[in-house]
């Protein structure tokens, strides 16, 4: 699967219990739909250092933290995250602290 921005922010839509909005392909309705076009998205962006998406509390799915929510989805391998949490203490071990802080929290940003 992949993830996209949606640069209509104007536009409320309906989200499935994961905080996302489900789309079986990517195509020009997509695309015009949710403003996926250079021209939007310069001008959405115009002004801004980065985009990030909206925060998601994983709590409404079961999990009570970041890390279970990511070992219990179909689509994730827990090994992949705990290589991620070694990868960031060896390389940067002054931000180990707040990886593992996000893991423990409950709040994601998909």
């Amino acid at each position: 699967y992949r993830r996209y921005f949606d640069f209509r922010p104007d536009q409320r839509r309906k989200l499935n219990p994961h905080g996302m909005i489900d789309h079986p392909t990517m195509d020009r309705k997509l695309i015009s739909e949710y403003g996926l076009s250079d021209d939007v998205i310069e001008q959405v962006m115009a002004g801004l250092d980065m985009a990030i998406p909206e925060p998601f509390d994983v709590r409404s799915t079961g999990p009570r933290t970041v890390r279970q929510h990511y070992e219990t989805a179909i689509h994730h391998h827990i090994e992949d995250l705990e290589l991620a949490g070694r990868i960031v203490d060896e390389i940067s071990p002054q931000y180990a602290p707040y990886f593992e802080a996000a893991m423990s929290g409950h709040i994601l940003y998909p």
